[in-house]
């Protein structure tokens, strides 16, 4: 009833969690076997500090974060993290990001060994000083999804921003390429100022905004993607609430991801499964059913 497939692999539900808002501590808290799959923070080649404090900041509607990519680099990461991941009892990606081509390519020839579902590219993080956001740039971006598609059979996943010129020609094009799914969307580029020190709240000056905040832009963007590409969508923005995860699926999202709400309910992910299988089965339909099905309704009201 709730199980999807991306490429040639089945997952149990299509509820993820967003990168860098879900580590294996959250076993203390919910039943992470029950998370259709799990995704990494964003790991790069070599360590990151990542920005100086403030890293994060509420604002009304969702929350700015200037984590910088923190992370421990790649090797460090698939000695003493990946296994923790991996024992959580789900499909577990990891977000790979790099300031180059070689840096992508290097990271998943590094955890090609490994049991992982796959990758998640980040292409669009809107809070790191330097390194390009690919998917500004369509020659770089085919390049790299050209190198990295010799690399590995395994899933793989495009993450975009929406501050684009023409977000369905960047989905097109990295379906084109080889992606097997899209993500959509990382967060918005932002700003909060304090004015009484009249100085930006964040370390990092501006950080990325998630939350309920961007959910209607990324809405847009799901919908939008759905009607040029046959890859499967993944929705991810404000997620709060089976109403919300409804919304995606039915403007086109075959899995949706979870990501500020995390640091709200750590059990968010575990509920909205028992949610969405209960809500499911009241109306007498598969996820199948429900994914894109907003045209249908658009078409029997015309």
């Amino acid at each position: 009833m709730i199980e999807i497939k991306i490429k040639d692999k089945i997952f149990k539900n299509p509820i993820f969690t967003a990168s860098g808002t879900f580590s294996p501590e959250f076993k203390k808290y919910c039943d992470t076997a029950k998370i259709g799959a799990i995704f990494t923070k964003t790991i790069t080649l070599l360590p990151r500090e990542g920005n100086p404090p403030e890293r994060l900041w509420e604002v009304p509607c969702g929350l700015l974060n200037s984590i910088g990519l923190d992370n421990p680099g790649v090797t460090k990461f698939k000695k003493k993290e990946l296994p923790e991941y991996l024992g959580l009892g789900t499909e577990i990606f990891v977000s790979v990001g790099g300031e180059k081509i070689e840096e992508f390519c290097e990271i998943i020839e590094k955890l090609e060994d490994t049991k992982i579902a796959g990758y998640e590219l980040n292409l669009s993080c809107p809070n790191v000083e330097k390194g390009r956001e690919f998917c500004k740039d369509l020659k770089s971006l085919e390049e790299l999804l050209r190198e990295v598609r010799k690399l590995t059979p395994k899933v793989l996943i495009c993450k975009l921003s929406a501050i684009v010129n023409d977000i369905c020609e960047v989905a097109k094009l990295c379906e084109d390429m080889g992606a097997d799914a899209i993500t959509l969307i990382n967060t918005l580029p932002a700003l909060a100022i304090n004015v009484d020190t009249r100085k930006p709240y964040l370390g990092g000056i501006t950080g990325g905004l998630s939350g309920p905040a961007i959910k209607p832009v990324s809405l847009y963007c799901v919908y939008k993607v759905k009607k040029v590409c046959n890859v499967p969508i993944i929705g991810c923005g404000g997620v709060t609430s089976l109403r919300d995860a409804l919304e995606y699926f039915i403007a086109g999202a075959t899995a949706i991801q979870v990501g500020t709400y995390n640091f709200v309910n750590h059990k968010i992910c575990e509920d909205l499964v028992d949610n969405l299988i209960s809500y499911l089965k009241s109306k007498g339909i598969g996820i199948d059913e429900l994914i894109g099905s907003v045209d249908d309704e658009i078409d029997s009201s015309t």
